[in-house]
């Protein structure tokens, strides 16, 4: 594997090839990261200084360089620890300014989320000049509707909660020929057992493609009915709203698992003042984000035999594949995560799935 680093108009600086370790990991609705650890030669400590992006072969995504130390260390020898994160990252940097009511379509209300705080802000230097916001055709997107509020939080954390809460993804990635920043939702396709649209794709232990597998279940994270708060009106008095996850409604005793959150919905926003019935559809949609956080966990991480089916080609990031191991552990999972790494011994390339209800 190669790095090449960066500058901040895209220049090569310098390409990497020989590492201690290597460990690059693209992800479906949160933003990817790295760690390089390398020999700390002067060339390299030169180029550094200078590095602002980052690049891997085997992925579409440019990286961030934010921290680089060198470490000294008698026994072992000194290395050279270089981090970040991808272009994704750069939400983090911008907070929602004013209060914004999303209802209606999910990918034009995100349209218009950055619009207001990133693309096209009122305050010019809360621009990023680079930005692009490309809109999907994709039935799976844009059949999505959003009734939801948000203010304050960071554009990261938003878009992160509504694409873990619909199953689908986001990314930015870099225009080679205009050299923006290409803003995009988009959506996995299903290619396991149960459907016969799509080519299937199967990693299993008996296929021999599953070389090694971690399955975990877990219901520690597990809440049924989230109760949400909104912002306090006349005598402190707050109105609530009892949200339950999908076939949850029902359920009582040990079964019931109760979640309380205090969401910033405000009844008055630059659009104008909510209806109570808009007030409360508000509410339930701060709810479903926040049990989209809590689910009974199932997730299968595991190194594959890449050579059966091609990463990029025949499968990608937010893909629902069938996954199954040596116990009977059989699922329709989605790549989360793509991961590559090296070190002195061996390059890996594999994904971590989370299971899909």
């Amino acid at each position: 594997m190669e790095i090449t680093l960066l500058d901040d108009n895209f220049k090569e600086l310098y390409v990497l090839d020989v590492f201690e370790s290597l460990i690059w990991t693209d992800r479906y609705w949160k933003c990817g990261d790295f760690e390089i650890v390398v020999a700390p030669t002067t060339d390299i400590l030169a180029k550094v200084l200078d590095t602002t992006y980052l690049t891997l072969a085997e992925s579409p995504h440019h990286m961030i360089l934010e921290d680089s130390n060198v470490h000294s260390e008698v026994e072992e020898g000194n290395a050279l620890i270089l981090t970040g994160r991808s272009l994704e990252s750069i939400l983090d940097r911008r907070v929602v300014w004013d209060i914004i009511a999303m209802s209606g379509n999910l990918q034009t209300e995100i349209e218009r989320l950055l619009d207001d705080n990133a693309i096209s802000p009122t305050d010019g230097l809360r621009t990023f000049s680079d930005l692009v916001f490309n809109t999907s055709t994709d039935a799976a997107i844009t059949a999505l509707t959003v009734d939801t509020q948000f203010g304050g939080e960071t554009l990261y954390k938003v878009l992160t909660q509504l694409c873990m809460a619909d199953g689908i993804g986001f990314r930015i990635l870099r225009d080679l020929v205009t050299d923006k920043f290409d803003f995009e939702l988009y959506a996995g396709l299903d290619r396991s057992y149960g459907q016969s649209t799509n080519e299937t794709v199967a990693f299993t232990s008996a296929l021999d493609n599953l070389l090694n597998a971690d399955y975990i279940e877990s219901s520690r994270p597990l809440k049924t009915v989230c109760l949400v708060a909104g912002t306090q009106g006349v005598g402190n008095i707050r109105t609530t709203k009892a949200v339950f996850a999908p076939d949850s409604s029902g359920l009582s005793d040990l079964a019931r698992r109760e979640l309380y959150f205090e969401a910033s919905v405000s009844r008055n926003t630059p659009d104008g003042e909510l209806s109570e019935a808009e007030y409360l559809l508000q509410l339930e949609g701060r709810g479903k984000e926040e049990l989209a956080k809590y689910i009974y966990l199932k997730s299968f991480a595991g190194e594959i035999d890449p050579t059966m089916y091609n990463y990029g080609d025949e499968f990608n990031m937010g893909d629902i594949l069938q996954i199954a191991d040596d116990y009977g552990h059989e699922t329709q999972s989605r790549v989360i995560e793509m991961i590559y790494s090296q070190d002195e011994s061996a390059i890996s390339i594999y994904p971590t799935f989370e299971t899909v209800e």
